[in-house]
């Protein structure tokens, strides 16, 4: 079973001092809340798909390493994650038989980070 990575909201503080912003700034570069952002960094809650996406457009960072530092898929999921990311005319139909195999945590991270990719027009690179 993966585990959401417990230092992710160091991480991603270390990554907004890097570039001097603040959790506003964060919130609009990631198409994110202001909540949403002061969960993440205050309450520890789970980390969704969606959310990787948009902090991985944020920080210009690759989508697998986002997810990989939550802790949300396994190598095997981050793989397949990427062939997606980086092709998006691909079917989500697809993507739903290439994780029949992953746990439902971890098939519905995939899901998500690639359709709220597609749906916001991120182009995260892998």
């Amino acid at each position: 079973m993966l585990i959401q990575s417990v230092d992710f909201s160091q991480w991603l503080s270390r990554e907004m001092d890097r570039r001097q912003w603040d959790r506003a700034t964060l919130a609009d570069r990631a198409r994110l809340s202001p909540r949403d952002v002061q969960r993440l960094m205050d309450e520890g809650v789970s980390i969704s798909g969606r959310i990787c996406a948009g902090l991985a457009a944020a920080f210009g960072a690759p989508i697998t390493q986002v997810v990989g530092r939550a802790g949300l898929v396994s190598s095997e999921g981050l793989d397949i994650l990427c062939r997606y990311a980086e092709d998006p005319d691909k079917l989500l139909g697809d993507l739903w038989i290439e994780t029949a195999n992953l746990s439902d945590r971890e098939r519905a991270a995939i899901v998500d980070c690639i359709v709220a990719t597609r749906k916001l027009h991120y182009h995260v690179p892998c």
